[in-house]
């Protein structure tokens, strides 16, 4: 048998091949999307990596779209805007052929090391000279070493009329250590600067740049920071009008209280506070600023003394809860503050001191210990939550909780209550909770409620059976969602102790009353048999059971659907809080 020669084979081989590519390219061209033009496929391509979480992925998309086709690679390579994002980790090769496919298109340049490594030459060679083009810049984070971040700061000495959010996080830096970004910054020219993000770093503080910010973060992480100065901080604070959210992690000097209105800092646009300080440095700071009522307040403290809360509770008075922004005068507006929208207060064992006071003067409080605080929403809400170290030792925690809620508090219009403690009496509460619509009781709380509530249903079905036209009013009667941790068992004087039991009395009761419950999520350290569960899906809308050790690290949050939990736990919706 005579065997054909091999080049002759690979020439027709390659004959074959390229009659293959012409037909896959006919049937390309048949395709609707050819029909596009280049324009609109880029617009196509753009909005395919726009959904890239991390600069890495959204690489390896633009190298993937280049691959596809010769048109979809020739397209792409000459749209610059899908090349501009631009990362130090890049290979020297990558890195210059997206440099050089960006042309002039704004960009995203991120430069990240870890601690006190240093980018090769090469690299730093084409960084450098992409942040030499500050008319290009739109985002831009410099996470490096003090030397090289000195090198990089001043390359960028021309104005940035693009620049739009500012990241500047030092590596290697000492306890006390801070650095003072230069006044020479962008030549004092970013006129489209919302957002400066600053690690272990003070901003210029005069400069231009910073009078358009909606949102300031400054941070440093370790307590022995050192302390800013007052004078060009309070400055600072003055000229940002459209300031919308203030982060502020670092140690205040002592101030004293404000003699005029030319020594507060008034924040008119202000949404978001959040401060993390020793407790009397960040109620000094309270007393030179001027917030909108409805912001949301978070504060965190490093160190708390029994007479600092004092000092705390005339500074939140004076910026914030005193309405001081419908006018000039720096004394309360009125007597009693409007609703408050959110606060957090995140504190140890002394916090519990300023827990009554602040309670008592607003009608929805959020009071947190290691948990997120909860989205803003329109819904009127209270949160509270009490130190472990603490709820197990003392007594007088449950019976302050007692007094104010059965008392203080404006229960009538509450339609969301979380309570993470355990309360002596629920019967007065829930007498009042007319309007609730979500209700969580977590750790030693939810067997004692679910008691009570058993035991108001079991009184009720009693007095049905005897006064046939009954009208004593539901308890909780606009209640859809119910959340309990039952893992803390109690003592509960209950017709049934079983808190299960107790739970599926209660929810057929309120089926047979008609007033239904759509979400229930409950964990319990007892088996739930399959027949208790039938019970509870014969009159609950939704039921889910949460493992133990789930509740305890997701801290049980109520949800809109629990089906839908995060990796990271559930989200509060946007009606909580």
């Amino acid at each position: 048998m005579e065997v054909e020669p091999i080049p002759a084979f690979l020439a027709a081989q390659r004959e074959i091949d390229e009659q293959i590519r012409g037909l896959r390219s006919r049937r390309n061209a048949l395709a609707p999307v050819s029909s596009l033009p280049d324009e609109i496929l880029c617009h196509i391509f753009q909005a395919y990596i726009a959904g890239a979480r991390t600069d890495s992925r959204w690489h390896s998309m633009t190298t993937r779209i280049t691959g596809i086709c010769r048109r979809w690679r020739s397209a792409a390579l000459e749209y610059p805007e899908l090349w501009s994002t631009i990362h130090s980790w890049m290979g020297p090769t990558s890195l210059e052929s997206t440099i050089a496919r960006s042309k002039d298109a704004p960009v995203s340049v991120t430069v990240s090391t870890e601690g006190w490594t240093t980018l090769d030459p090469r690299r730093h060679q084409l960084i450098a000279g992409v942040l030499a083009q500050t008319y290009r810049l739109v985002n831009l984070r410099l996470g490096v070493n003090l030397q090289l971040l000195d090198g990089l700061l001043r390359l960028l000495d021309s104005p940035a009329p693009q620049l739009e959010k500012l990241t500047v996080e030092p590596k290697g830096l000492g306890e006390a250590e801070a650095v003072d970004l230069p006044l020479s910054l962008f030549g004092g020219e970013a006129p489209r600067l919302r957002d400066l993000s600053l690690v272990e770093c003070y901003p210029p503080w005069t400069s231009p740049i910073l009078q358009g910010l909606t949102s300031l973060n400054i941070t440093f992480p370790c307590i022995d920071s050192p302390v800013p100065p007052h004078d060009k901080l309070l400055a600072t604070l003055k000229n940002l009008p459209r300031l919308v959210n203030l982060t502020l992690w670092m140690n205040f000097p002592d101030l004293d209280q404000p003699s005029s209105a030319d020594q507060v800092a008034k924040l008119p646009s202000l949404k978001r506070l959040e401060i993390a300080s020793n407790t009397g440095g960040f109620a000094g700071l309270l007393q030179t600023i001027r917030i909108p009522l409805e912001a949301s307040v978070k504060l965190l403290g490093y160190e708390t003394a029994e007479e600092d809360f004092a000092a705390l509770r005339a500074g939140l008075w004076s910026a914030w809860l005193s309405s001081p922004l419908s006018g000039s005068q720096l004394t309360p507006v009125g007597s009693r503050a409007s609703p408050i929208r959110s606060l957090w207060i995140k504190e140890g064992g002394a916090g519990l001191s300023v827990y009554a006071e602040i309670q008592g003067w607003s009608e929805a409080v959020d009071m947190s210990r290691g948990s997120k605080p909860p989205e803003q929403g329109p819904a009127l809400s209270i949160y509270t939550e009490l130190p472990d170290d603490v709820m197990f030792r003392s007594t007088s925690i449950s019976q302050a909780i007692d007094r104010h809620a059965a008392s203080a508090l404006p229960l009538e219009d509450v339609r969301s209550l979380r309570v993470q403690s355990q309360l002596d009496d629920w019967a007065p509460v829930l007498r009042r909770l007319s309007s609730v619509q979500q209700l969580y009781v977590g750790r030693l709380g939810a067997s004692r409620a679910i008691g009570a509530l058993a035991l108001a249903a079991f009184n009720s079905n009693r007095a049905d059976e005897t006064s046939p036209g009954n009208t004593d009013p539901l308890h909780l009667p606009k209640l859809e969602t119910l959340c309990l941790h039952l893992d803390f068992l109690t003592s509960v004087t209950s017709p049934i102790e079983d808190p299960i039991a107790n739970l599926i009395y209660f929810a057929e009761y309120r089926n047979r009353k008609g007033a239904r419950i759509k979400h229930l999520s409950f964990s319990t350290s007892t088996e739930c048999s399959n027949e208790d569960l039938e019970r509870l899906g014969g009159v609950v809308d939704k039921v889910n059971i949460v493992p133990p050790w789930e509740g305890l690290r997701y801290g049980f949050v109520l949800t809109d659907d629990f089906d839908d939990f995060a990796e990271d736990g559930p989200v509060m919706p946007g009606g909580l809080g």
